[in-house]
């Protein structure tokens, strides 16, 4: 299955050169959000954010809420202010 995957500010630079911050993944049938982030090149320690056609998942479901065929995946950096 097909996913589309987006990426916003630091995270882009994981993506594959040449991405500009969009790519397409092949995807296994019942995948799960942290697979496609592995998928993707964006690792654990960057702690994203992460949406999922268009609503922000929450943290403690990303490995275990599975994507379907022609879902749009968005990867944003994790921010902290004071």
């Amino acid at each position: 299955m097909r996913v589309q995957v987006t990426a916003a500010g630091v995270l882009e630079d994981y993506l594959p050169a040449g991405s500009d911050g969009a790519m397409t993944i092949e995807a296994p049938v019942e995948a799960t959000l942290v697979a496609v982030r592995q998928a993707a090149g964006i690792p654990e320690s960057a702690k994203p954010l992460i949406s999922l056609n268009g609503v922000v998942v929450p943290r403690s479901q990303h490995a275990t809420r599975a994507v379907a065929d022609g879902d749009a995946v968005h990867f944003m950096p994790n921010l902290k202010g004071g």
